[in-house]
């Protein structure tokens, strides 16, 4: 069971770090519209939503071990 906490901690550092990484390229989307910038601030986000999804999904896990 701490091996699971463990992990979800760890998903849970990866996911505000994405998030910090995203709010920063919103605020740079003014001054780089280039295709590069668009394509990694998407990239960004579905990463952000699988590690949400991760996260749930090992919370639940969690919970049905206890």
């Amino acid at each position: 069971m701490t091996d699971l906490n463990f992990q979800l901690e760890r998903l849970k550092k990866k996911h505000a770090a994405i998030h910090k990484d995203i709010e920063f390229l919103e605020t740079q989307r003014e001054v780089d519209r280039s295709f590069l910038g668009s394509v990694n601030l998407k990239l960004l986000k579905k990463q952000k939503l699988q590690l949400k999804d991760a996260i749930t999904a090992l919370q639940a896990k969690i919970k049905d071990s206890q």
